[in-house]
């Protein structure tokens, strides 16, 4: 795909400059980022926290329990509600029927997830920052 003309009289200390700038690199590091989230898996900068670590060697059962767990924290964290509601909001979801398992039930838990969600965001602005500068 062709995304613009360029020219031939290119020097290559300029292009050598430019691939080495931070630009190009966060560039790189962005098309990564955008081929890795095509797969079916956790963001890259999820997988790099203990809890993305840890996410990775559950069963498929697991994941599914854990994730369901991590949005409930983010909908504890979203409403400014008490990380102690989310026991509760917990208990509920399994009168419902939804299998969460008795691990992770505790507002550490939350506390902890909703870490892990901050850390996330807070990345993923800071390379949107990094790109808006240029």
């Amino acid at each position: 795909m062709v995304y613009g003309r360029g020219t031939t009289n290119v020097k290559l200390d300029a292009v050598k400059t430019h691939m080495n700038g931070e630009p190009h690199k966060l560039a790189l590091k962005l098309e990564d980022e955008k081929m890795f989230k095509a797969k079916p898996g956790p963001l890259p900068a999820y997988a790099a926290t203990p809890l993305g670590k840890a996410f990775f060697k559950l069963n498929e059962n697991e994941k599914v329990r854990v994730k369901k767990l991590i949005e409930i924290a983010y909908v504890v964290a979203k409403e400014e509600m008490p990380f102690t509601k989310f026991v509760a909001i917990a208990k509920l979801e399994k009168r419902h029927g939804v299998e969460l398992g008795q691990t992770y039930l505790n507002d550490h838990a939350c506390a902890d997830f909703v870490d892990t969600i901050a850390e996330i965001y807070e990345e993923e602005l800071n390379q949107v920052r990094v790109l808006l500068m240029f």
